[in-house]
């Protein structure tokens, strides 16, 4: 029975109360992470201006945030932007 009456929901209904209870049982702390997408180093260090030899030095002495998947160093574009406006000079 669907919610208003007797008719059963329909797909899209259906599908769309999935999708919410699955995102309510994904979401927790940390999770927001996985709403963007995850740059790689080459983009990280063509965003921020820098060679890419310089994001991966950066990185080894942990800044910026980074995600290690194996050999992969991962950077999330909010976390670049983080680190940008807490080196902001002379405002």
């Amino acid at each position: 029975m669907g919610p208003y009456g007797n008719a059963p929901p329909k797909e899209s209904v259906q599908r769309e109360l999935a999708v919410k209870a699955d995102e309510e049982y994904i979401a927790g702390p940390g999770t927001e992470i996985l709403r963007e997408p995850l740059l790689g180093a080459e983009k990280a260090a063509s965003l921020l201006g820098i060679p890419r030899s310089s994001i991966y030095a950066y990185a080894k002495r942990g800044e910026p945030p980074h995600v290690k998947i194996g050999r992969h160093l991962k950077f999330i574009r909010s976390d670049l932007e983080r680190v940008l406006v807490e080196r902001r000079v002379g405002i």
